[in-house]
């Protein structure tokens, strides 16, 4: 997928906060306009702040590219943070859901065989969860590494949050002596550099987008690299 392609696809976020007039029944005609508005200032925010920064963008030029009023993004979203925080749940949720079934699953293996079978189960579904939200993924790849001030201090948590649970993926995994005697932090920082590297690859470079082997030659070249040798 390249990077305009997914920058233009329209994101769909939950709407923080209620306008002041009754949103009507959900699913009713309220409640859809309230949706799609949430919608229009969520995607303008994203393509914003994808080519500007997260905190070089305002909340006047977010309301002028969704073509609502200044007034209409405080009937949605507290603050630009919350925009933030809001584009970012979806994913959010999904990758949580993946690491704790792959914890799981890294727990019970006594081989290494289950254990590359915990990480490729975690490689699928972190896969789709980035290829659902491609633009939310860049904005948190541009984003991640820089200081956690303003509006970007959920992106810099979240990212925090995903490398202590890699850390703790591969504690688990020594627990077992199923991988190098390397320290866990080394080598759960090493993987999550590796994947960001790809994924961000991924998303700006179209060849490397289309070629489908990409993922599982790095999930092949990681295990090899990590998992202890009988």
């Amino acid at each position: 997928m390249s990077r305009s392609a997914g920058t233009r696809r329209k994101v769909r976020v939950e709407p923080r906060a209620v306008p002041p007039e009754r949103p009507g029944p959900e699913g009713g005609v309220r409640d859809a306009t309230r949706r799609a508005r949430a919608a229009a200032i969520a995607t303008a925010g994203l393509q914003l702040m994808l080519s500007q920064g997260v905190e070089a963008v305002s909340i006047d030029e977010i309301a002028a590219k969704s073509g609502l009023s200044k007034g209409s993004f405080y009937n949605y979203f507290r603050d630009k943070e919350d925009l933030v925080d809001a584009l970012l749940a979806p994913a959010v949720a999904a990758l949580r859901e993946a690491f704790e079934v792959c914890e799981a699953a890294v727990r019970e293996a006594r081989d290494g065989a289950a254990l590359v079978s915990a990480y490729e189960t975690l490689a699928v579904a972190v896969t789709v969860a980035l290829r659902a939200h491609p633009g939310v993924t860049l904005l948190y790849l541009q984003e991640s590494r820089a200081p956690a001030v303003g509006a970007r201090r959920t992106l810099v948590r979240f990212a925090r949050e995903m490398r202590e649970r890699a850390v703790g993926l591969t504690e688990a995994a020594r627990e077992h002596r199923l991988l190098r005697d390397v320290d866990a932090r080394v080598t759960a920082h090493t993987v999550v550099g590796a994947v960001e590297a790809l994924v961000f690859e991924t998303l700006t470079d179209r060849a490397l987008a289309e070629d489908p082997g990409a993922p599982a030659a790095l999930l092949d070249l990681v295990l090899h690299g990590i998992v202890r040798r009988r």
